[in-house]
């Protein structure tokens, strides 16, 4: 269960991301709703820290290792901080 959890968790980040590709800002007081300009926006401010937090580590590095039965238990403090 703590994988479905897992995969669950990413899913919801992952959308999260793609979200705020569409979610309108505030510029100077005005909404800013022009697609383009949003992605701008969001690529500038907040995006590195989103995709770095919703990108799963202990898997990938899991899988890089080749052996699925080996969990890094040093990695599961990612999972704490997306939360």
């Amino acid at each position: 269960t703590d994988y479905v959890w897992d995969i669950m968790l990413d899913c919801i980040f992952c959308c999260d991301v793609l979200l705020n590709f569409c979610t309108a800002a505030i510029v100077d007081g005005k909404y800013v709703t022009d697609m383009r300009r949003i992605a701008k926006l969001y690529v500038k401010s907040w995006f590195a820290i989103d995709v770095a937090g919703s990108f799963p580590f202990d898997r990938a590095v899991t899988a890089a290792m080749g052996d699925g039965n080996n969990r890094i238990s040093g990695l599961g403090f990612v999972r704490v901080i997306k939360i």
